[in-house]
């Protein structure tokens, strides 16, 4: 009673002062413009509102109307969905049925319970590592003696707390279009059925192996590198010793004529040796890039593309287009190990000099040196009884040269061995030139 007896009052009062405004004369522009001002707050608590639902509808992680399948098998995650469709799932949930393990921080540190960081490997060694405030992802493996290769993500990872019952858990998201990329997946939606279908190399492979002929056989046992072409519908087959590369439909793209062939998921080129035990590089169609002449090459840097190579029995490197950039002159490339004393790359010193560029450790005659590997000039002569690393307190690597005189700083030995003593004729001082 109370509510309708405000409601009446209060449009006794609107009746009052319209005819109050109307005996006044109010022009009818200011009841135009309070109704504008009305409408436009108005018309801004509606977007408001529907900006909050969005972001509500975003950062829903519930896929209780998406069923999830990979390779046949239905599975439960975390997701994040936009619209009708998933957009980003959890890396930790996804890892297992894909073929991989996840482990919270870096690769080769420590394990940490927070979540800007974390890595994943696979039954090939094959790690990818992750991290919430970087642009790019990397590959590596235990064995590689090349730096890392770094891939840029199109989408930026994501941290976000899920709920589970009474369990709050911070986990790292991943788009579905860079999970497709990256682990070399086939990805389809089947809306109609809300089906998000995903294949796995070694499902997408499976299928082919069926229609193989009796003298041939996808090659992929020996490379995991070779099976990652699948997802660009090519095979590396194997006939008579021989390998190339047919296409799905198993027609061929590049001959059976080598005796051995790796691709390389970051160049998308092939190293491939002859009958004679020499190496080169081709690309994915076969066209050759770098000359099949060398005893061994084999990736050592990606940015730039450098290739470690050896003719009999001596050590150099070139570059992407076969030029020398280091002379095949030397006894070794010097690599380091990692926590198992196994090879892990080759030493490149970056930002040696005062040009930024970039040095190698070489080895002649068991006396360690440097080369510039922009220019090809020793930056120091093969006089070193050893070239150490270690990382210091800042988590930054340091350099360190040992001589019969004993260790010194890398950088200043080598300003120290650049200086020379020049006699001027028409002085009795000496002077100090840095070279």
């Amino acid at each position: 009673m109370d509510i309708q007896t405000n409601e009446e009052d209060n449009m006794n009062l609107l009746e009052e002062n319209n005819n109050y405004n109307n005996q006044k004369g109010n022009s009818p522009k200011k009841t135009v413009g309070t109704l504008l001002i009305l409408s436009i707050v108005a018309l801004f608590i509606v977007i408001m509102v529907m900006a909050v639902m969005s972001t509500t509808n975003k950062s829903n992680s519930s896929n209780k109307n998406y069923k999830i399948v990979v390779d046949g098998t239905n599975i439960n995650l975390s997701t994040i969905t936009e619209g009708e469709e998933i957009q980003y799932v959890a890396l930790e949930d996804i890892a297992q049925s894909i073929g991989y393990i996840y482990y919270n921080g870096e690769y080769k540190g420590e394990a940490t319970e927070t979540k800007e960081n974390c890595y994943v490997k696979n039954n090939n060694d094959e790690i990818i590592g992750f991290s919430t405030i970087e642009e790019n992802i990397y590959k590596t493996t235990d064995d590689s003696i090349s730096e890392k290769q770094y891939y840029k993500l199109k989408n930026k990872l994501i941290n976000k707390v899920i709920t589970n019952g009474n369990n709050q858990e911070e986990k790292i998201f991943i788009s579905i279009e860079d999970l497709a990329k990256i682990f070399h997946l086939e990805i389809e939606y089947a809306n109609k059925e809300m089906i998000l279908n995903i294949k796995t190399i070694s499902n997408l492979i499976a299928g082919y192996k069926e229609a193989v002929k009796d003298d041939t056989a996808i090659a992929i046992d020996e490379s995991f590198e070779n099976a990652k072409l699948v997802v660009q519908n090519k095979l590396v087959i194997v006939k008579n010793g021989k390998y190339g590369v047919v296409d799905t439909d198993f027609k061929q793209i590049i001959g059976n004529k080598y005796k051995s062939m790796k691709y390389d998921e970051y160049t998308t080129d092939f190293i491939v040796s002859n009958d004679n035990g020499n190496y080169g590089v081709i690309t994915d169609e076969g066209a050759k890039k770098i000359d099949i002449k060398y005893d061994s090459l084999f990736i050592i840097n990606y940015e730039p593309l450098l290739y470690a190579v050896t003719k009999n029995q001596n050590y150099g490197v070139i570059d992407e287009e076969g030029n020398v950039v280091v002379d095949i002159a030397y006894d070794a490339l010097v690599c380091k190990g990692d926590q198992r004393n196994n090879i892990n790359s080759v030493v490149i010193i970056k930002n040696i000099n005062s040009n930024n560029d970039d040095g190698i450790v070489v080895c002649k005659n068991s006396k360690y040196g440097i080369v510039n590997l922009t220019t090809g000039d020793t930056i120091l002569e093969c006089v070193a009884d050893k070239i150490n690393s270690r990382t210091n307190e800042e988590g930054k690597e340091e350099y360190f040269v040992k001589t019969k005189n004993g260790e010194e700083d890398l950088k200043e030995y080598i300003d120290n061995a650049n200086e020379v003593t020049i006699n001027l004729p028409d002085t009795n001082s000496i002077m100090n030139v840095i070279l």
